[in-house]
């Protein structure tokens, strides 16, 4: 479901300031501008209040299913339900909604990506893949109206939308919506989950100042300044911290307040100050992890075989919603249950290495510092780790590389993969011999 004409309210917003609301007095002449002007403000700042107090993610329904429907073949359906985007904006899906992977694999964009790729995996006739489900805001202008104005004019300039819906549109895409805020919030809970509280003698520290130093040190390298004219910050130890009980409670209170303060202004969807809305204002609702094999001229979702029956025993793809965002109500969020589900379940680590060397992490987050490239060693993409993600992140040591097993792929290629020009990289496990880039950052932030 999409846009109904070309004109859209929300790039004309971004030519007006979301900070300023007109000082309505009597006897003021008022044009279109002024009401824009207030709408704007207006608008802005409920925005601003979703995505500031709130963050963005699923509020309510939207449950994806995947499922084989006869001739129409896999579908993911979609109920009513709605989300908040990145910029605050409120997504409304007013009816259940279904897509047919097959008819989006036989599009002419689509077949054309995978005939490429088919081509760097040597002519292979069956691709695995992660694709994903993305919700986007979108308005629409309707309701049109003729307008007066100069003779002669044509039948288009004659009449103008009168009025300004709320829209979205639901996709399939290869690359995930950016999402740098949960990415970030997954990093920060990854290292909190590492923290160690013991009271043996000998290993957690009772100074708090120290143990809050070596904190600020590790995240400022995880989630580094915005200022690109900083110096990357290199911790002076990348081990765990082990606190003493009776320091946990204030060391944990003051890191909250932190990533308030710090770390939060760095990792944000939108500042507060920002003008506009991100065209790209969308959500993640699932990832697809999906085997296709080449149909003739296009191509369709691979079927699972009992290769001892000799029969089709189902399609080969499957849904996960693990990373999805979801914005949990406050009055259930002030519940004991509402205490509990604050845990994803999403078992993600975060380790910080600074030596060549391999790692074993497969879902989670390494960041490399030091003052040297180094090489690591990611793991063997295996049918434990299918669709598991891996985010390496060079907080220093620029143009390190990442290498994998003999006859273990990184994007396709044999070769190691060399960072020389990038801060981040995502990788998605294929579960049999191939690590899947699915996005990448450049040093500076793109």
């Amino acid at each position: 479901m999409g846009c109904c004409t070309s004109f859209s309210a929300t790039s004309t917003s971004m030519r007006l300031d979301p900070g300023r609301h007109v000082n309505f007095t009597t006897g003021m002449v008022l044009g279109a501008e002024e009401y824009q002007q207030e709408h704007t403000y207006l608008a802005e700042r409920n925005k601003r209040a979703m995505r500031e107090a709130h963050g963005y993610g699923t509020l309510a329904g939207l449950e994806v299913t995947l499922e084989n429907d006869g001739e129409k073949g896999p579908l993911l359906r979609v109920t009513a339900g709605s989300a908040a985007g990145p910029s605050g904006q409120l997504i409304c899906v007013g009816r259940e909604q279904c897509g047919g992977l097959n008819q989006w694999l036989a599009t002419d964009e689509v077949t054309a990506t995978l005939n490429a790729m088919s081509v760097d995996a040597g002519d292979a006739t069956t691709l695995r893949f992660p694709i994903w489900l993305v919700l986007c805001y979108r308005d629409c202008a309707i309701a049109p109206v003729p307008v007066p104005g100069e003779p002669c004019r044509s039948d288009e300039e004659l009449m103008v939308p009168s009025r300004i819906a709320d829209d979205y549109t639901l996709s399939f895409a290869f690359d995930p919506p950016a999402q740098i805020e949960a990415d970030a919030i997954a990093k920060f809970n990854a290292w909190m989950n590492g923290i160690i509280v013991t009271d043996t003698d000998g290993v957690g520290s009772t100074d708090l100042p120290l143990m809050v130093g070596q904190a600020t040190d590790q995240l400022d390298a995880v989630f580094p300044s915005m200022n690109i004219d900083a110096e990357p910050v290199v911790p002076g130890t990348l081990d765990p911290l082990a606190l003493a009980p009776q320091i946990a409670s204030e060391f944990f209170a003051t890191m909250k307040r932190l990533w308030i303060t710090r770390w939060r202004p760095r990792v944000m969807a939108m500042a507060c100050n920002t003008l506009g809305g991100d065209a790209d204002d969308c959500v993640m609702l699932a990832r697809v992890d999906l085997a296709a094999v080449r149909a003739t001229t296009t191509w369709q979702v691979a079927n699972l075989i009992d290769e001892e029956e000799d029969e089709i025993i189902g399609i080969d793809a499957r849904l996960d919603q693990t990373e999805r965002p979801l914005l949990l109500a406050s009055n259930m969020g002030q519940t004991p249950a509402g205490i509990a589900l604050s845990d994803s379940g999403f078992e993600q680590e975060l380790t910080l290495i600074g030596a060549d060397g391999s790692t074993d992490v497969s879902n989670g987050f390494v960041i490399i510092v030091g003052d040297d490239p180094i090489t690591l060693g990611i793991p063997t993409p295996a049918e434990a780790n299918r669709g598991h993600k891996l985010i390496v992140r060079l907080a220093s040591a620029p143009g390190s590389t990442l290498t994998a097993a003999a006859s273990v792929a990184i994007a396709g290629s044999e070769d190691d993969f060399d960072m020389t020009e990038l801060a981040e990289v995502h990788l998605r496990s294929d579960g049999s011999d191939n690590w899947a880039i699915i996005r990448t950052i450049a040093r500076g932030g793109n």
